[in-house]
C-alpha cells in the first residue's frame, strides 16, 4: 500500500515538474517575440520595413536585427523625397497665407 502512494506520488512530482517546464518555455517564447516586436517597432521608426526586421530577429537573434537597424537606420531616397515635396507645399501654403495678411 505504501508503495503504491509512493509511485502515485512521483508520478504528481513529474507532472509538476514538466507543467513548470512547459510553462518557462512558454514565457521564454513570449519574451523572446517581444523583444523581435521591439526591434520592429525601432525599425518602423526608423523609416524601414516592421516585418522585415521583427522577421530578421525571429530568425537570426533580436540583439542582431537591433544592430542592423541602428546601422541602416535613416530614411529612403523615395521618402525623403516624399517629405522634401510635402514641406514645400507646406511652406508655399504658408507664404500665401502671409501674403492675403
Amino acid at each position: 500500500m505504501l508503495l503504491l502512494q509512493l509511485a502515485n506520488s512521483n508520478n504528481i512530482d513529474t507532472a509538476n515538474e514538466n507543467f513548470i517546464l512547459f510553462l518557462s518555455f512558454v514565457v521564454m517564447f513570449l519574451v523572446y517575440i517581444f523583444f523581435c516586436i521591439l526591434v520592429g517597432k525601432y525599425a518602423y521608426n526608423r523609416s524601414r520595413s516592421f516585418w522585415g526586421f521583427f522577421l530578421l530577429s525571429v530568425f537570426f537573434n533580436p540583439l542582431i536585427g537591433f544592430i542592423i537597424a541602428a546601422i541602416v537606420g535613416g530614411e529612403t531616397q523615395k521618402q525623403r523625397a516624399n517629405r522634401i515635396r510635402l514641406e514645400t507645399a507646406m511652406r508655399m501654403q504658408m507664404e500665401e497665407k502671409r501674403k492675403e495678411q
